[in-house]
């Protein structure tokens, strides 16, 4: 049923500047009742032969030096610098999932299963997200792709990547390669770094609405895996010594995602993270566990955008996604494969633009019925104002020399949007002042990561009620069911 291997290269240095014509990977032929009963998915992409060019690792960009191997569960990486100092990963197109089985099943019909889903993914959506992105406006690498061929130059490596489909980008992006409204950062970062930068000043600040820009875009291409480890940032230090944040989206492996076939839909019915992977269609079965793996980063990134923040800035992505733009994107799929799924997709992805101000408010709507605020390791002001029935104001200050100083958050809640507010603070010695007397208050939970913080109560709710209370601190949780 399937096969693993493509044929081999013709011998070095003839590769050079030359093409080869293979598929994306035999693995996912399969006869009719093994595709009604594990889905169709995209396994005529994935067996379709492509054109593309060798890897001559000792000419592309100029000469490339391999340095050390990686990947995550699924993918095999390799690192390789360029002689201008850049550096670039070189990922495999098809994936082995071995790593994310239990090592009992790995030898088992288990381990063919979940190897043959990886046909859901399509093989080369990549290409048009980013294409799609440049127009968007949000930062994106530039893949390429490649055939590697049995070539001595990759050392230790040749053996691993040889006879197998790449792709190949910048491992950090650079000023050079971005659109001119996206330069000017001074280095790109990872979400553990920016998160200890964010705690130790308020004056750092993520670009919230760049970041819902990016956020809604994935809603737009149906990328349902946008967990934490899937973003970098872009970093400026302005001349305050201020930084700014802006997201890079980076392992854009699941656009376009086609689950289909009578195993995986039962399979959703009773396994629940198995929700999340949603068939891409004008619109996601379910909104909120379509944006499940995103749950976290949502919460620490978006905290302070209002619906109307929301609204326009779906609407400008909406408005820059003409069919012109989309059909033109699909076309630097390779002809064979565009041929096989370009009209299908350029109709989806219209009618998931039609559909995108519906999709991002239910999103915005099922994301402000919780919202958390998070403060810094110094001490911060948190400060409620219960101004007027239904509204809930909130504002945070840095102290300084013991009183309030420059604020660093601002927005204001209404209780028909928002059912509880999360006060966080960190190591700081932190106030928090509850003031006003309105009726249908939100609930505000203090949520307490030391002893040392000051509780300023000029309500008549109290600690110990259910409106205004203290809780210990806790791993941070999903309030999807």
């Amino acid at each position: 049923m399937w096969g693993k291997s493509f044929s081999q290269s013709p011998e070095l240095p003839a590769v050079r500047d030359s093409s080869i014509t293979v598929p994306a990977s035999e693995y996912y032929r399969a006869h009719l009742f093994w595709r009604l009963f594990l889905g169709n998915h995209y396994r005529d992409s994935w067996t379709a032969p492509i054109t593309v060019r060798y890897f001559d690792v000792k000419h592309i960009k100029g000469g490339l030096t391999p340095l050390k191997l990686g990947g995550g569960f699924q993918t095999k990486s390799l690192t390789l610098m360029g002689i201008d100092g850049v550096e670039y990963v070189m990922r495999t197109v098809d994936k082995d999932p071995s790593k994310t089985i239990d090592t009992f099943f790995r030898r088992t019909f288990v381990k063919v299963i979940v190897q043959d889903q990886i046909s859901a993914a399509h093989p080369f959506g990549f290409l048009v997200v980013a294409k799609l992105s440049s127009t968007a406006g949000i930062y994106h690498s530039l893949p390429e792709i490649f055939y590697v061929p049995d070539d001595s130059a990759l050392g230790k490596y040749s053996a691993i990547f040889k006879n197998k489909l790449v792709m190949l980008e910048e491992y950090n992006l650079t000023n050079s390669s971005m659109e001119p409204a996206l330069r000017g950062f001074n280095s790109v970062i990872s979400t553990a770094e920016i998160n200890d930068f964010l705690k130790s000043s308020s004056d750092n600040k993520v670009d919230q609405r760049l970041t819902l820009r990016s956020r809604v875009f994935d809603m737009l291409i149906g990328d349902w895996d946008r967990h934490e480890d899937n973003w970098r940032w872009a970093q400026f230090n302005l001349e305050n010594g201020q930084k700014i944040f802006r997201p890079i989206p980076r392992d854009r492996d699941q656009a376009f995602f086609h689950f289909d076939g009578l195993f995986p839909a039962f399979a959703r019915l009773w396994i629940p993270g198995l929700r999340k992977m949603q068939s891409y269609k004008s619109k996601p079965a379910n909104v909120k566990w379509f944006n499940y793996n995103a749950r976290f980063f949502d919460q620490n990134y978006l905290s302070e955008l209002i619906r109307n923040d929301w609204r326009e800035i779906t609407d400008s992505l909406k408005n820059e996604m003409t069919d012109q733009v989309i059909d033109s994107a699909l076309q630097v799929l390779p002809d064979t494969i565009y041929k096989l799924t370009g009209k299908e997709l350029s109709k989806t992805l219209k009618g998931r633009r039609d559909n995108l101000s519906e999709i991002a408010d239910k999103y915005y709507r099922f994301r402000a019925k919780k919202v958390t605020i998070q403060g810094t390791n110094n001490a911060d002001y948190f400060e409620v104002i219960r101004s007027a029935p239904n509204l809930t104001e909130v504002n945070v200050y840095q102290i300084n020399g013991g009183i309030k100083g420059k604020r660093s958050y601002h927005r204001l809640f209404t209780k028909k949007e928002t059912k509880k507010i999360l006060l966080q603070g960190f190591e700081g010695e932190d106030v928090f002042e509850n003031s006003g007397s309105a009726k249908k208050k939100i609930a505000i939970h203090i949520v307490k990561s030391k002893e040392n913080i000051k509780i300023i109560n000029g309500s008549k709710f109290n600690e110990s009620g259910k409106k205004f209370k203290v809780v210990e601190h806790t791993k941070p949780t999903s309030n999807i069911k």
